[in-house]
């Protein structure tokens, strides 16, 4: 069982995605996890030990994704997490590279089939029966601030006893956050919310396509108005596109907590595993090194990673982009030819240029 072999430390190709942060110096879901939760949950741990991974306890944790309905279609993602990308590509599939061209179809055949699981009433149900057994709750998308049926199940979910024991871990791409939503969310013990910003203005827009920097801006203060159970996150997905100008990111970072002095945030660096392609080994290491010594002078004398009451969390965004930066993982030259031939189809698609927007 995948759960036993973890505990024994025996590798699972699912598991590439945390071995990769590993092997790099950034710490893993997995091991962040183990940090804050093993001492809670250790006699589940030693339940699994004792019975051959066999289990009559339910998952404590559950990471579900309602929908893959979400209004924007972002480079680093797949259609497979987005309607918008998938509309977006599905005119063009022709004229896509092969591996595209082939994930694309699979996609649309297995939305056509099942559609979203928020859709399925014997979900719902399944939920509401083992609701006892859940202490925290991971909302992926899509786009889980725009699922009507999620708000609906978290709003009843959020009037009952359940409410003062379950943490609620969501994702936000900043594009609508509600009022009514920040008062939900307030009635659960506590939880994260990690906002999706990867590049500053202009590049966040590009990276993170029909995104508005404007109202990424405007809504990300909103999250403020939770209360202090609630720890809010930057997540900063790191890719090959942006690694040579995440420093104006750090920037921008500093400017805004400037503006918002009391916002309690921390930066969560997520380096981009998979698809493999996207990773930033494949980046000369002279340019991301040159990158690394502009986010050390702007560390050094930045409001954020000193005066700001929560310099720790910013501190450890940069420690984890440092490392990350740092790599000497060489790439194959299929991730080299994958990386170009998709940028250049996707730059078609979209009347854009990567080398423009991102030049080395």
């Amino acid at each position: 069982m995948a759960e036993l072999d973890l505990i024994n430390n025996k590798p699972r190709e699912l598991c590439e995605v945390c071995y990769y942060h590993d092997r790099i110096g950034v710490k893993s879901k997995r091991v962040l996890g183990i940090e804050l939760f093993y001492d809670k949950y250790q006699h589940l741990v030693q339940e699994a030990l004792e019975n051959d991974g066999q289990m009559t306890s339910f998952p404590k944790w559950w990471e579900l994704r309602f929908s893959m309905s979400c209004n924007l279609a972002c480079r680093i993602c797949s259609p497979a997490n987005s309607t918008k990308f998938m509309n977006e590509l599905s005119p063009h599939k022709d004229s896509l590279p092969a591996p595209m061209a082939k994930s694309l179809g699979r996609v649309i055949d297995l939305f056509d089939q099942y559609g979203n699981l928020s859709d399925s009433n014997q979900f719902m149900k399944e939920l509401w029966d083992h609701i006892d057994e859940v202490d925290y709750i991971e909302l992926h998308g899509g786009e889980p601030y725009i699922n009507k049926r999620l708000w609906e199940f978290l709003e009843s979910l959020s009037t009952t006893d359940h409410a003062k024991r379950i943490n609620i871990y969501s994702h936000c791409n900043l594009t609508s956050v509600t009022d009514q939503q920040i008062e939900i969310l307030n009635r659960f013990v506590g939880g994260r919310v990690n906002v999706s910003i990867d590049a500053a203005d202009r590049e966040n827009e590009f990276i993170r396509y029909y995104s508005d920097w404007r109202t990424t801006e405007q809504n990300f203060p909103k999250f403020g108005h939770l209360h202090e159970g609630f720890v809010i996150c930057i997540g900063t997905s790191v890719s090959a596109y942006q690694a040579c100008t995440i420093d104006k990111l750090l920037i921008w970072l500093d400017e805004f907590l400037q503006r918002h002095p009391d916002l309690n945030v921390t930066w969560l660096v997520w380096p981009v595993v998979k698809p493999d392609m996207f990773r930033v080994d494949l980046v000369p290491l002279e340019l991301r090194l040159a990158t690394i010594e502009r986010i050390k002078a702007i560390a050094k004398e930045c409001f954020a990673c000193n005066e700001y009451g929560h310099a720790k969390g910013m501190k450890y965004g940069v420690e984890t982009l440092i490392n990350l930066l740092s790599n000497q993982i060489q790439p194959s030259q299929e991730q080299i030819d994958s990386f170009i031939s998709y940028t250049k189809a996707l730059d078609k698609v979209r009347g854009q240029d990567s080398f423009t927007m991102f030049p080395t």
